[in-house]
């Protein structure tokens, strides 16, 4: 990205529109994104890549390019906006890309009744990341109009059962990049780290129960986390990432524990006779949502993060479960 890019939000932060994310609706709003210039193999794959991207976020409502009344030529500059305003759109995209040798794609945003650019910038990746410089420039569509960071540059982590068992995978949000992280055996119930190095995970790999690992995604590395009592699972880490919530098996009873992001320190913070389990984070840190069938079946209780305070929230149904 270069300044003009800097320059353009700025001025049009002053009266620009926005997509409310307060309310329990949203309005989507009406894009259309014109054909690329400049390479026509390059161009075609952005187009599709900010297409997908901006239709599953569910912000926008991309217009039918059939229905576009501007020429296909149209340049970066000089836009007839009467005619983008006549087909229904609200903002318009335009890019320009070639890829001699990397994927160099100027890309720009306009407010379409205004007749304002919004934001305008150049975008570079590898030929093979060409999907990573539309995503970071559909991101910084949706933080215009949002105010939020967007997802498209985020990964997912997920568990592919095969024939020799269930590995831990990654991959971008949309299903591209996929990387395998564990080799054979069970692994479960990944769970990312705050600052996307690590993921921990639980794992029958050294035989015997399951305990939890963890693996870093960059390296593939993968070292031993907990091993406590017949079995550790279901790991979480804390927002600010420097402990980790699990369940452990002990005594023919399972609680909920906490203990350093690094493992250590693990102390138990439930005590009821029964199971406890899926414990998670609030977004502050402070508390802790799990399950516990302590008053006969799986209910949903809340807990300071110390063990203390423990309150049920769950009062109809007989399994709740999986607090998030």
């Amino acid at each position: 990205m270069n300044l003009a890019f800097l320059l353009a939000v700025m001025l049009a932060a002053v009266d620009r529109p926005v997509i409310d994310l307060s309310g329990g609706r949203i309005q989507p709003l009406p894009l259309a994104i014109a054909k690329p210039l400049g390479s026509q193999e390059t161009g075609t794959a952005i187009e599709a890549v900010l297409a997908q991207d901006f239709e599953r976020s569910g912000l926008f409502r991309l217009l039918d390019p059939a229905s576009f009344l501007a020429p296909p030529d149209e340049g970066m500059t000089g836009i007839d906006y009467s005619k983008w305003v006549t087909v229904g759109a609200q903002a318009l995209i335009k890019a320009s890309c070639d890829a001699s040798p990397d994927v160099n794609c100027e890309m720009r945003l306009y407010d379409v009744a205004r007749g304002q650019e919004l934001l305008h910038g150049t975008y570079t990746a590898p030929r093979p990341a060409l999907r990573l410089a539309a995503h970071r420039f559909g991101d910084d569509v949706v933080r215009f109009f949002t105010r939020e960071p967007g997802v498209f540059q985020t990964r997912i982590a997920w568990v592919r059962e095969s024939e020799t068992g269930k590995q831990v995978m990654v991959s971008d949000w949309d299903g591209f990049g996929v990387q395998p992280l564990t080799g054979a055996s069970i692994n479960l119930l990944p769970s990312w780290s705050p600052d996307g190095r690590m993921i921990a995970f639980t794992s029958f790999r050294e035989g015997g129960g399951a305990h939890l690992y963890t693996v870093d995604v960059a390296s593939r590395q993968v070292r031993s986390l907990i091993g406590l009592g017949d079995f550790s699972t279901g790991a979480s880490y804390s927002p600010d990432g420097s402990r980790l919530l699990f369940s452990a098996s002990q005594n023919d009873n399972t609680d909920v524990y906490v203990a350093q992001a690094d493992g250590s320190g693990a102390r138990r913070i439930t005590e009821a006779r029964g199971i406890d389990i899926s414990a998670s984070w609030s977004p502050d840190g402070k508390r802790v949502a799990f399950v516990s069938e302590r008053a006969g079946t799986p209910q949903i209780y809340t807990m300071a993060a110390d063990g203390s305070d423990v309150r049920r929230i769950t009062f109809q149904g007989n399994y709740n479960q999986e607090p998030a």
